[in-house]
Parts: C-alpha cells; structure tokens; sequence
C-alpha cells in the first residue's frame, strides 16, 4: 500500500465530523464509545490474519472512525467546569462589576500602535462573595491616551499578576458568515477580554518558578524589543520585519497589507513552511560540515525546530511543517523514505489527535489542502514527466551509467560529451576531427588507480556520430589500431547486399563507441617516451 497514513487520517476526520453533526443528537457514554473503537480494532486485526482483506479493511474503516468520534467527544469533555465565561454566562459571576482577575502572564506585554496587550492564565477570581478557583484565559487591553501616559510595569511572562477590570465573554459578530472570532480564540484558550483603564490596576503579586513555554515566551518579547531597538528610526521596516521574522503584524498598516495582496507576495508576512524548510535545511549543514553522527544531526535540528514553534506561538502552519520535518527526520535514520502525501498524513493525524477541534480551522484546512494538492498532482507529474532527465543527467562522467538509462535519457546523457567537444574545436590546439581532446601527457593514470580518467572515455562514447564523417563511402575507416573495415551505406543496396550475414548492422544513430573487429596485434603509433598512448592502447 503506497498510502498507509492517508485513509486512516482520513476516517478519523470523518469521525470527528460526524461528531460535531450528531453529538446533540445522541447520548452516547464515551466509555461505550471507546470499547466499540477497540473491539472494531481487534476484529479487523483477526480478519486480516485470516486474509479476508475485504472484512478486515471495513472494519478498520468504522474502528478509525469511532477513534475519531471519541477523540472528539474527549474534548469536549475534557473543558473544566469553572471555565471564567462559563461561570458568567450561568450567572455564578457578575459581568457588570470590576472583579480582581488573578493568574500568571502567558507572555510578555505586546506593544500594540493603539496601547498594551496583556494575556493571563486565569487560577482564581475574587468577587463580594469571596475568592474561588476559575480556568480560561483573560486578555486585556490598556490604551494610550493622554490621560493614561504612565510607564508599564516591568512585568515578564511567568509572573503572577493580578487584574482589577470588568471581564466579559468574547462574543462574534451578528452577521451572517461572519469570521469566528469567539472560536479563533478558544482554540488559543482565551474566553474572556476587558479593558484595564488603568496600567496602575495591574499588580504583581510574585514570580513564580517559570515553565519552558514561559521562558520561551520570554525570548519571543526580548527579540520583539530587540527588533524595534534596531529599526527605531524606521517604523515601517520595524514592522515587516515582525511580521517576517516572528509573525507579529499589529505593526503593520492597513494600505500595506492590501498592497502585498494585491501583488500576490501577501505570503512573505506569514510565517509558514518555508521558514521551517530553511532552518532545517541550514541545521542538516551545519550538522554534516561539523562532522556530527546522523542522530546527533537530527536531534539537533528537532530540537531548533521545536524551540522556534513555541517562539513563534503554536501556528497550524508552522506546526504542520515542524511535524512533517520532524517525521521526515526520524524516517532518516530508520533509512527509510517517506512519500509527502505520508508525511502531512501524519502530521495531521498527531494535531488531531491532540485538538480534535483544529479541523474547523481554516488556517489547517487550507494548510493541508495545499501540501495535499502539492502531493497529489505536482509530485506524480514531475516524477513522470522532468524528474527522470534530472536523474540521468547526474554523474555524466560515469559512462557504465549509460547502458542502464532508457534510449531517450541515454541520448541526453551523450548529448553533454559531444557539445564540449563541438566547443573544444574552436581551440587552436584541437583539430576539427580530433578524437582526444585531453593532452596526451595527461591521460595517464593517476597513481594508485589501473583505470583510465573517465573524461577521454565519456568523450569517445559521445563522438560516435563523428566517425562516419571521417572517411568517405567505399574507403576504409577505424580507430587508429583497428583493423580497416568497409562503410556500409543503408541506402545502397550493392552494399547491403555484400554484407555477411554474421556481422551485426549498425546505423550511425546506435553506432557503438568502439569499432572493434578480430583481435589482432595493434600498431602503437609514435609518441612521447614513456608517456601513455591513449589511442594506441584503445
């Protein structure tokens, strides 16, 4: 099976699918759910030991998808029941009031052209009724005006600050169609916004020991600052440079944005696979001209890759090229190939797996999409159509190469040899019928080797065409040594006729690279004491 990865990925998204269109309908336990997943599993395992490979694909067929039901139905389950807009939208909390929101910063402070953004895990809420426990994420805005110019806190992502503002639930727009934005920032955990008046309403309340999102956190804020720090005077390339280099493009003004996509290079702010493709590219060179193992190479470079997804923040994009490049690593060293349409198989197997619910975003839908067509249509196409000219146009020098390569590759192959030798006759040293064009104090062989340089012998073997030209009809021709045989010409018949029936024809198209005929004593022809003959020896 060419595609192992791709049908099983596929019935886990129908499973999912056929969660979200059913799940109100049915009440199903998950336990039951899970079991009958199992029990498919295990039965298809049975058949295929039996060899009923009808029976057995069907039920792997149902056992992925009830796989893909349950991974749906965990998620779903797995949302805490303290969730903050929970709370307010069954009237626990009061929305109209100012409560102290309490948690840790899941970044540092994003410096936006209109004030501060400020994202917190929320751990506790204290209302007039006391202090609880809550879970979600807050994210508030502080604006700049005249009348709120003072300095922001020092604060740094893994600190435990504390918020007094008016938190309310994130709502969508009215209007039919309309973008998900409620839905775009679930999927990143925040389900609450407010508005802090007042920079002084933020607090420190410690810090915490820091985990490695929040360091990491902390490196993306340090190479933001580090960024406007550099480009101070120039605002403008201070923003491109955000948005190409870490994926930030608050900075970025509108007009600009319209006109990159007007141009059709919209791309070049987005991060995506292209810039995962690069580091692990320059990563596997580094790794080999430091002369690193291939497992050291390729822990290395997924560890890099690793580290720049969670400094970049989690992106369907550059998440699905980091698992892809990562997958494609880890089959290296089992010396194994992957097929692309594999490879993003997988890759989407492991963030659904993960979040059921990414396969309503579009950003993965059209990420997958695109490296789907790209495998589908483009990969078959090349390899049937200029993939093979590329492999036949490689190590042109290895003339044993040539007797495995179809006529047409073959004749590319030739092609090469004999346009260099075309070329070389335009030197004063080269005659315009010379058969070796390297000088014969140069062909002999190097020490430690018995063959020749391959470089006479490639160009032999592309100068066939030119014997022909040598001689006229009737006349003798061969290679200097050779015995002298007749040019036959196709197109007389005397001479077709007068030829022996246990020598083989040849047309001048398929003409072998050496005229040979009975072995005989072959006359060296003068050179240079103790230098190698090429064509005497030939």
């Amino acid at each position: 099976m060419k595609l192992p990865s791709l049908w099983p990925v596929a019935c886990f998204a129908g499973g999912i699918l056929l969660f979200g269109k059913f799940a109100a309908h049915l009440h199903l336990p998950f336990r039951f759910v899970l079991a009958a997943a199992a029990s498919l599993l295990f039965a298809g395992f049975v058949a295929l030991r039996r060899s009923w490979i009808l029976a057995s694909g069907i039920l792997a067929v149902a056992a992925w998808m009830f796989l893909g039901f349950s991974a749906a139905g965990l998620e779903r389950l797995s949302v805490p029941s303290n969730l903050a807009s929970s709370l307010i939208e069954s009237g626990k909390l009061d929305s109209s009031v100012a409560l102290r929101w309490r948690g840790r910063l899941r970044g540092d402070p994003l410096q936006l052209p209109w004030g501060t953004r400020y994202e917190i895990d929320l751990d506790e809420v204290e209302s007039s009724a006391g202090a609880f426990p809550v879970s979600g994420g807050l994210r508030t805005t502080s604006y700049s005006d005249e009348s709120n110019a003072a300095t922001p806190l020092p604060v740094r992502a893994g600190d435990r600050v504390e918020v007094l503002a008016r938190a309310v639930p994130i709502r969508n727009f009215g209007n039919p169609g309309s973008f998900d934005y409620r839905g775009y920032l679930a999927r990143q955990g925040i389900v609450l916004q407010a508005t802090l008046r007042k920079d002084e309403l933020l607090t420190i309340l410690g810090h915490p020991r820091m985990t490695i999102s929040e360091r990491l956190a902390r490196v993306r804020g340090r190479l933001l600052n580090s960024i406007n720090e550099l480009l101070a005077s120039r605002p403008e390339q201070a923003a491109l440079a955000r948005a190409m280099l870490l994926g930030d493009r608050s900075f970025v003004e509108r007009d600009r944005v319209v006109e990159y996509q007007k141009t059709g290079v919209y791309h070049v702010l987005v991060l995506a696979g292209l810039h995962v493709g690069a580091l692990t590219v320059f990563f596997i060179w580094a790794g080999r001209r430091l002369h690193l193992s291939l497992l050291s190479r390729t822990l290395l470079t997924i560890v890099v890759l690793a580290a720049y997804v969670g400094i970049v923040e989690d992106r369907p994009p550059i998440l699905r090229a980091a698992l892809m490049a990562a997958i494609y690593l880890s089959a290296r060293l089992l010396y194994r190939r992957m097929d692309l349409l594999n490879v993003a198989a997988l890759s989407a197997l492991v963030i659904l797996v993960a979040r059921p619910s990414e396969i309503s975003d579009a950003s993965f839908l059209l990420s997958f999409s695109a490296v789907g067509i790209i495998g589908a249509l483009a990969v078959p196409w090349i390899a049937h159509s200029s993939e093979p000219y590329l492999h036949g146009l490689a190590h042109l020098v290895d003339v044993s190469r040539d007797v495995s390569s179809v006529s047409r590759i073959a004749d590319q192959r030739l092609a090469g040899p004999e346009q260099q030798h075309q070329q070389n006759t335009q030197h004063a040293h080269d005659g315009e019928n010379r058969l070796v064009q390297d000088h014969l104090d140069d062909t002999g062989p190097e020490p430690g080797r018995i063959t020749l340089h391959p470089g006479p012998e490639r160009l032999l073997a592309g100068l066939v065409n030119i014997v022909p030209e040598l001689t006229k009809l009737g006349e003798a021709q061969g290679l200097v040594g050779d015995p002298a045989g007749p040019v036959i010409d196709h197109e007389d018949k005397s001479a077709g006729q007068q030829q022996k029936p246990h020598q083989s024809e040849k047309t001048a198209d398929h003409a072998s690279p050496y005229i040979s005929g009975a072995r005989k004593r072959r006359q060296a022809l003068p050179g240079r004491l103790g230098k190698f003959n090429l064509i005497s020896t030939l």
